[in-house]
């Protein structure tokens, strides 16, 4: 537990962005998704705040499971 997964595929994803950025000329703000866990330890939402405002990202978070989290994000994006 703790999300170092999450943190390594996030900068990945970051890098892979800024390539992309910078061979197009175009430059998209990250968009994460998160689902919110009772469970979670402080340190871990701490950081994860932290992250979210020093490196600019946008963020959805969701108070259930991933299924119904997935299907309001896909309803909301009017798909």
């Amino acid at each position: 537990n703790g999300g170092k997964d999450a943190v390594v595929i996030l900068h990945l994803f970051r890098a892979a962005l800024a390539r992309h950025g910078e061979a197009t000329g175009a430059w998209e703000r990250p968009r994460l998704v998160y689902f919110e866990h009772p469970d979670e330890f402080p340190e871990v939402e701490a950081y994860l705040k932290e992250s979210v405002e020093e490196l600019d990202l946008g963020m959805e978070s969701f108070k259930c499971g991933y299924a119904e989290g997935l299907t309001q994000l896909i309803d909301a994006q009017g798909g």
